[in-house]
């Protein structure tokens, strides 16, 4: 069982405590009111009403479009769609999901017709093909044999029945998502696992049915896939997923399908998490937010940093970074609504604090992310938010900005392109300037000059999909490491330019070692973001469960000459020359005490003179670093 401990409820609902007791209970048989008709072998099981849809004529309806929505089902991604499933008792209602689920996608499809052939088990009659016509054949289904008529359509998921290259990741049970339906060939994507990713091409194959309540040996030549936006609950066994609903319209078999079918999922949806209620160094819970704003720092490309909001009007900086970046550009737009699951909230740094909250929301690749409707999630005009940026930045865009028309000017640039100059004034009094371009201003949908009026009269105009930058400038070259050795005074001394990116040999001793929280930080071993608990094992937004994370320091240092006195973060290499060895090592032979704790073998090296190179870098927007 994987339920994750560290999701708290609020609002009454089951906790996630409460939950995995129900659920071992249910597992262990001991749960349930006996059946009056069989109260030796049958019990009924009452599901709280928070985990449940209203029974009712359009219940599987509601189901489908709760769990996959319209945009999964129009624009899915495989790592939207790996993470979800409908689950049922048998492969009938299973399959009856499936196409109506099918029915609703609009992408392009194809119908794939077997080839059924039977071979009698007795003696050859003559009249035998005149008992069972080729009609008849086509109608047969068997266990683990896919159907006469297979309908497929492009980007749905399908699952693998038989084992073809394991070493390729094709085995039964295996789901991929389709990117080519061909006459003799069916290309598709592996969604899950090690080979997740990887494009593979499935042919048709024969499938053997043999069975003594037959008379004859039932032969057929299809595709061995079966589409799977819900499975039977025993295939869901094994599978990796973050969300899924169970469709019960008829009793399950005993008490261990329920429990396999109720524990599939890590956790609880059937309430959401407040920005509030999340807490530093921990994984959130589902998450319903419209993303307002948008913007990239000009020195750490590898950061897109997103304001999220709520419906309560609390605000909350959310970051895609890395391996994740692209992923999350493509999937998060500007004024659109999501519910956001299985993400980390790591603590900020100062300079990536903009707001008051002291964390982040961490998304990636392992993170579900749907787009939901206006009107389920925040309003078009939640409050206004004052983000602090003192550095330099890109901004993409921002999403609205309304005010009062304070001053209006016609303009032309040096090439001679024509563009207006808008003053507008907010409810604080603060004036932004806004340029209007030929894009605009040609547009008359999107720009009426004649409506604005400058004072005395008053105009409040509306400016939407602003998109601001501030330049840095060329990038400046690293010098090389100098030989020559610095005082700390004569570093403090020196004003931005002559400190920026330049590398200072300084000798100096350590007075105090300086921390928050934790003396180190676990990261993942693939990407090396920052990843914590999730139960007995760890999470990473972008590669999902982490048996056994990296540890790596997050020290600065106080050091000081016989001049003066700075502050310092340590790099990992220039803690691993003063511990000399990596911190792997260190805690394989230091039991891993508490974080807030300092190990007696590090603080050693206070007041140890130590020559240590020095620099100044944009990165860290002016941050010392001791490299």
């Amino acid at each position: 069982m994987r339920v994750d401990s560290s999701e708290i409820t609020t609002n009454g609902s089951m906790s996630a405590s409460a939950f995995a007791t129900w659920l071992l209970r249910i597992g262990d048989g001991v749960i349930g009111v006996p059946d009056k008709d069989d109260p030796q072998d049958s019990s009924f099981i009452e599901i709280p009403d928070s985990l449940l849809i209203k029974p009712g004529p359009e219940s599987l309806k509601t189901l489908i479009h709760f769990f996959y929505g319209d945009t999964t089902l129009t624009t899915p991604t495989a790592v939207d769609l790996s993470v979800k499933a409908i689950v049922s008792p048998t492969n009938y209602t299973a399959d009856d999901i499936n196409e109506q689920i099918l029915r609703m996608v609009t992408s392009d499809g194809r119908t794939y017709n077997s080839l059924d052939t039977i071979q009698p088990n007795g003696k050859y009659t003559s009249d035998f093909e005149g008992l069972y016509p080729i009609e008849y054949l086509n109608h047969l289904t068997f266990p683990r044999i896919p159907p006469h008529e297979l309908k497929l359509k492009i980007h749905c998921p399908i699952m693998l029945l038989r084992n073809i290259n394991q070493k390729q990741g094709l085995c039964n049970g295996t789901r991929m998502i389709v990117s080519q339906l061909l006459p003799n060939v069916i290309e598709a994507s592996i969604m899950t696992g090690t080979c997740m990713g990887k494009r593979v091409y499935i042919p048709r194959i024969k499938f053997i049915h043999k069975s003594p309540d037959t008379p004859f040996t039932f032969s057929r030549k299809q595709f061995p896939l079966k589409v799977c936006y819900a499975m039977t609950i025993n295939k869901s066994q094994g599978q990796s997923l973050h969300r899924i609903g169970v469709y019960l319209p008829q009793p399950v078999f005993s008490h261990g399908q329920l429990y396999v079918a109720l524990s599939r999922a890590t956790h609880l949806t059937s309430s959401m998490t407040n920005i509030s209620n999340l807490k530093t160094d921990g994984i959130g819970g589902p998450l319903q937010v419209r993303i307002l704003r948008k913007w990239k720092h000009d020195v750490r490309r590898y950061e897109t940093w997103y304001l999220g909001v709520n419906k309560f009007g609390d605000a909350i900086q959310i970051l895609g970074q890395r391996t994740n970046q692209s992923y999350i550009e493509s999937v998060l737009n500007v004024l659109e609504c999501y519910t956001i699951s299985d993400y980390s909230c790591p603590k900020l740094d100062k300079y990536q604090k903009f707001l008051e909250n002291d964390f982040y929301i961490d998304v990636g690749l392992m993170s579900v992310i749907e787009h939901i409707s206006d009107t389920v999630s925040t309003s078009l005009n939640p409050p206004r938010y004052t983000i602090s940026f003192s550095h330099t930045f890109t901004f993409y865009f921002f999403s609205y900005y309304i005010g009062v028309l304070s001053k209006i000017r016609d303009y032309t640039k040096i090439g001679g392109e024509s563009f207006i100059l808008l003053i507008l004034t907010d409810e604080s009094g603060s004036e932004i300037a806004i340029n209007l371009w030929k894009d605009c201003i040609g547009n008359p949908q999107k720009f009426d000059r004649t409506s604005l009026h400058p004072p005395p009269a008053t105009t409040v105009v509306t400016v939407t999909n602003l998109k601001p930058s501030i330049s840095n400038g060329p990038s400046r070259p690293l010098p090389p490491l100098p030989g020559t050795l610095t005082t700390l005074y004569e570093m403090k001394s020196k004003n931005r330019s002559e400190l920026l990116d330049k590398t200072f040999l300084v000798r100096a001793s350590i007075k105090e070692f300086v921390y928050q929280n934790s003396w180190y930080q676990t990261t993942c071993p693939n990407c090396k973001d920052l990843i914590f608990r999730r139960g007995e094992n760890w999470f990473c937004s972008a590669h999902g469960h982490i048996d056994k994370p990296n540890y790596t320091y997050k020290l600065s240092i106080i050091v000081s000459d016989a001049t003066d006195t700075i502050t310092a973060t340590m790099s990992e290499t220039s803690c691993r020359k003063l511990l000399k060895s990596t911190l792997d090592y260190f805690l394989s032979n230091t039991p891993l005490t508490d974080g807030r704790i300092l190990p007696q073998a590090i603080t050693n090296h206070k007041e140890e003179p130590k020559k240590c190179p020095s620099k100044c870098s944009e990165d860290h927007l002016q941050k010392t670093y001791v490299s």
